[in-house]
């Protein structure tokens, strides 16, 4: 399982953790991937399934998430294989995109991170 250590202390990722807990944050559904299995990512705690009655219980870790998630549509809903290993720079790069974009329309900046600049260089600048 990789490591999500690279999420703490990131804007969008504590107002995610925080928002969609206290309701102030309606999550989008699932995004699928070439073969019609959900896309979870990195770091996410709270079911976005449709029809979930839990959807502001945090699980604890991703993994928790996962289990829960492969329970909905009688046992058959499929969910993208969890990769192995280390995540990329570009992996993690591609999630604080994702925490990032779920804020996107609100009028109050999340201190996220720019196209071109990576979360290490925004944590030394803070």
């Amino acid at each position: 399982m990789p490591s999500y250590r690279f999420l703490a202390g990131y804007p969008a990722y504590e107002r995610y953790i925080t928002e969609v807990a206290t309701g102030q944050l309606v999550m989008p559904g699932y995004e699928y991937d070439s073969n019609g299995a959900a896309i979870v990512h990195p770091g996410e705690a709270y079911c976005r399934h449709e029809k979930c009655k839990h959807k502001i219980k945090r699980a604890q870790e991703t993994r928790n998430l996962r289990g829960h998630l492969k329970r909905h549509d009688g046992g058959k809903f499929a969910i993208r294989a969890e990769r192995t290993g280390r995540l990329t720079t570009k992996e993690e790069e591609d999630a604080l995109l994702w925490y990032d974009s779920l804020f996107a329309t609100m009028a109050s900046p999340t201190g996220g991170v720019s196209p071109g600049q990576s979360w290490g260089e925004l944590k030394a600048s803070i």
